[in-house]
């Protein structure tokens, strides 16, 4: 089976995560960016309605 290994990178403080597929892979790394927003109190700073957008246009370029 083929996994997707998700790293965070270095401005958000969260472990690395594996996912069994693409749709999986956005799930993780929305709940990931989101919980980071929340936690930090940065929700004036991001608009995470389009987070969705975001994450496809970046993982298309990615994957």
């Amino acid at each position: 089976m083929e996994y997707f290994s998700i790293y965070p990178g270095q401005r958000i403080d969260a472990k690395g995560e594996r996912a069994c597929s693409e749709g999986c892979v956005k799930v993780i790394a929305k709940d990931i960016i989101s919980d980071w927003v929340y936690e930090n109190k940065y929700k004036e700073y991001f608009n995470l309605d389009k987070l969705d957008d975001q994450l496809n246009d970046l993982l298309e370029n990615t994957i």
